[in-house]
């Protein structure tokens, strides 16, 4: 059974649920995304190759971190947002 949560800590309690729901959660580089996305996954969402996928995070160099196994950081969302890839 759930337990209310006590008042002073409902502000932050409400700040965690923010994070879940935008798919991300905070690293020292920048913002981490919840769900990880090999490579071969974003390439077949989108219809490009393999090869364009991992040229295309190249590109994003200093905007997008990619790590072993889908995992993605977004270090500028402003730049992101300004890209025209």
């Amino acid at each position: 059974m759930l337990k209310p949560l006590p008042v002073n800590l409902f502000p932050f309690a409400f700040c965690y649920t923010l994070d879940i729901r935008d798919g991300t959660y905070d690293v020292a580089e920048g913002n981490c995304l919840n769900t990880k996305l090999p490579y071969y996954q974003i390439a077949r969402s989108i219809g490009i190759t393999y090869e364009e996928c991992v040229r295309l995070f190249k590109k994003l160099k200093g905007i997008m971190i990619y790590k072993r196994g889908g995992k993605i950081i977004v270090q500028d969302w402003g730049k992101l947002e300004e890209s025209n890839f």
